[in-house]
């Protein structure tokens, strides 16, 4: 029967109604305290000076002193943190937008200006008594204090991502493969790595340096200098490495961890969640991994692991409407059906994915979520998994021009014409695909480091502009196509061929897109905005400070839903209410 849950005002919005997780220690692993932003993404965790320093999205960052409890710090900026590094008594965290903070004391933290502008920092560490960051377009920065900072030329202009210090040298890495080993971060020499993969984070454990990216990439070096493949038991993209009691332990999308006992032999754990983790570090005593929806897993041995904390069952991602009838979905199995986005009737699936995209076409919902589910409804309310013949996170899918697409992990792409047959379709995608549109005779798809057109939904060509950037979402109206991604930018389109950058008045990165009534509205945490064309946005004031996962224009009005289980609607996209379901 259905709950009608009145409208909640912001004050309760922003105290959620999440309940604390308890604080203790079992036999094989510790339990953490919630998050104090559940749902909000962390980018990645290091440790040092026996701190744990956690960096996500919209300058979140949290430090821990045991591993149980976290705390939320307060950052001038609300770009993406990607990194953080420790040395001569200073903290400092990096990310979009050439953001660099500093902090001796974990409790204030001040911007600090460096001399590039529009770089997106990545990755940081400390040695030989100098900071070393690096970012987008090959840049690399070195610092004696984190205040002042130097360029160093490195000969290349890939994005990189990792960086280290072992051995007496600097180490970063990154964009195909791309692999830099310095003494003393002024003279840089590549090294062959053997793989063309995307090479996320580098690190040194027993027996050498270990370097592990896309597509399970893992590459070893006993000395720095001479590189090689390994064999990887897993597909999916590794994003975090470190190296503590005798072990390296990697982790990745969907959940994936792996630990070795000399960097060439790997061995998959089970893994107590689908959440993509995109960090680990080692503080000592345990190793813990951070990812997605806030979500915090924990090891003493880097073997048998729990979840220490999690936003997931609190999000929705995925909102449809079809039959008459919205859909939302999310975190672990949850699916709610409404006839006016007001009174709403949950259930659970027995598989307990999380549901990433819904879609109505074909006399049917679809909905994508965990290692390839697919769920499919007549009514919304009775549900029966379908065969993807995919294992990797689906992350997208809509109905468009008589069939349904769906896009996921590793640039994995299928196409069905009714949601119960699908078939998979080449594209030139090397990462997650997150956003379908069509409009004007041309096909779009959106995604990390990746922005492609087809005529057919079919034959995909990569549009140039998509590398290097995250493209989260995709819509089509009043003639022109916009892709929201991060840092607030907007890329616009009337053919899908040429694009246009648009900046809009956030930073925040936006989640969602949708077009309806003439009106643009874009989505991110405690934002939403309009816009006529793409071209010109407008803030408009949002009940909630929640992430705003997704958006359409379905039965006469806006519907957005995300973290803590929020439903906003508005008639125009300027007036909006919110409410939480249960």
């Amino acid at each position: 029967m259905a709950i009608r849950w009145l409208i909640l005002l912001i004050l309760l919005l922003l105290l959620g109604c999440g309940n604390p997780s308890p604080d203790g220690v079992q036999v094989t692993s510790p339990v953490f305290a919630p998050d104090p932003l559940p749902g909000l993404t962390l980018a990645n965790v290091a440790f040092a000076d026996g701190t744990l320093v956690a960096v996500g999205s919209n300058g979140l960052l949290e430090t821990s002193d045991d591993g149980k409890t976290w705390t939320t710090r307060s950052t001038p900026v609300q770009v993406n943190l990607r990194g953080a590094a420790f040395g001569n008594g200073v903290w400092i965290a990096v990310g979009d937008a050439s953001v660099v903070l500093r902090s001796t004391d974990l409790v204030t933290w001040t911007r600090v200006q460096v001399p590039v502008q529009g770089v997106g920092f990545r990755g940081a560490t400390f040695g030989n008594g100098l900071f070393v960051i690096a970012g987008s377009g090959g840049v690399v920065l070195t610092s004696p204090d984190g205040i002042v900072w130097t360029p160093s030329a490195t000969g290349t202009t890939n994005i990189l991502w990792g960086a280290t210090f072992a051995d007496g040298s600097f180490i970063v890495s990154g964009q195909f493969g791309t692999l830099l080993t310095s003494p003393d971060a002024v003279t840089w020499t590549p090294r062959s790595t053997g793989v063309g993969d995307f090479l996320w984070q580098v690190a040194q454990g027993p027996g050498g340096l270990v370097a592990v990216g896309d597509q399970g990439a893992i590459v070893f070096s006993p000395d720095g200098v001479n590189w090689a493949p390994q064999n990887s038991p897993t597909p999916e993209v590794l994003r975090g490495l470190t190296a503590g009691k005798g072990l390296f332990v990697a982790a990745g999308s969907g959940g994936t961890l792996l630990f070795s006992p000399d960097g060439q032999n790997w061995t998959q754990a089970l893994s107590p969640t689908a959440s993509t983790f995109r960090g680990v570090a080692f503080d000592g005593t345990t190793f813990v991994a951070v990812g997605d929806s806030g979500t915090i897993a924990l090891s003493y041995d880097g073997q048998s692991w729990v979840i220490g904390q999690t936003g997931e069952e609190r999000e929705l991602w995925a909102i449809a409407f079809g039959n008459g009838a919205y859909v939302a979905a999310g975190g672990q199995g949850r699916i709610f059906s409404s006839a006016d986005a007001v009174d709403w009737t949950g259930q659970q699936v027995a598989g307990q994915e999380n549901f990433y995209s819904g879609a109505f076409g074909a006399g049917r919902f679809v909905l994508v979520g965990t290692r390839g589910a697919i769920y499919t409804s007549l009514n919304g309310v009775d549900w029966i998994p379908t065969a993807s013949g995919t294992t990797q996170n689906l992350y997208a899918v809509s109905f468009l021009s008589g069939r349904f697409l769906a896009g996921g992990l590793n640039g994995t792409l299928l196409t069905s014409p009714d949601g119960l047959n699908w078939a998979p379709v080449p594209n030139g995608a090397l990462h997650a695909l997150h956003g379908f549109a069509v409009g004007n005779g041309v096909f779009v798809l959106a995604g990390a480091g990746t922005l492609q057109s087809s005529p057919d939904g079919l034959a995909w060509t990569v549009n140039p502009v998509g590398i290097g950037h995250f493209q989260t979402a995709a819509a089509f109206g009043a003639g022109t196509f916009a892709i929201p991604g991060h840092v607030g930018r907007i890329l616009t389109s009337s053919d899908g061929v040429d694009w246009a950058l648009v900046i809009t008045p956030t930073t925040r990165n936006l989640d969602s897109i949708t077009f309806g009534n003439g009106t643009f509205v874009a989505g991110a945490e405690g934002v939403l905005m309009t816009s006529p064309d793409g071209a010109t946005w407008t803030l408009q004031a949002t009940p909630t400070e929640r992430s705003i996962r997704g958006l359409l224009f379905a039965g006469g009005q806006f519907v957005g839903v995300g973290g803590d289980r929020t439903v906003v609607t508005s008639p125009d996209g300027v007036t909006w209410s919110a409410l939480v379901l249960p």
